[in-house]
């Protein structure tokens, strides 16, 4: 999947999802209710594992230590990303972790003024994102 197809995915999941994923204030890449914040909507709902929560998304790609890679968590997280998107490269985790930042730091009315700021940011189309909810 390339990094439009990523910017969409993502993107669209949180503004038809409308509410952060979290459990007592803590995001989560999957909720109790089932919601999931904008890495966990790349997840395939099989490869989700309650292990990877609490762990970053900057710990997967190939600047993070070899022991730091063997916790059971962080090979959860990596095998279902890359499962999705292939081998990352450091760049493809900081494009993740940017995204993971709209759904952690932002609430959701200001999401989607925050994707359209991401997409300029590294040259996207946002046609979608900006066509969401005008109908």
């Amino acid at each position: 999947m390339d990094r439009q197809a990523v910017y969409y995915k993502a993107g669209l999941h949180l503004l038809k999802q409308g509410r952060k994923s979290e459990i007592d204030g803590n995001c989560r890449y999957r909720d109790d209710d089932g919601l999931s914040c904008a890495v966990g909507a790349l997840i395939p709902a099989e490869m989700y594992d309650a292990r990877m929560e609490n762990i970053s998304v900057v710990y997967v790609g190939p600047r993070v230590a070899e022991f730091k890679k063997k916790e059971v968590g962080v090979a959860c997280l990596s095998r279902a990303l890359e499962s999705e998107l292939g081998e990352l490269t450091d760049a493809d985790v900081d494009f993740l972790y940017a995204l993971q930042v709209i759904h952690d730091r932002y609430q959701p009315h200001e999401w989607k003024d925050e994707l359209i700021k991401f997409a300029d940011k590294h040259n996207l189309d946002d046609a979608k994102i900006l066509a969401f909810g005008s109908n």
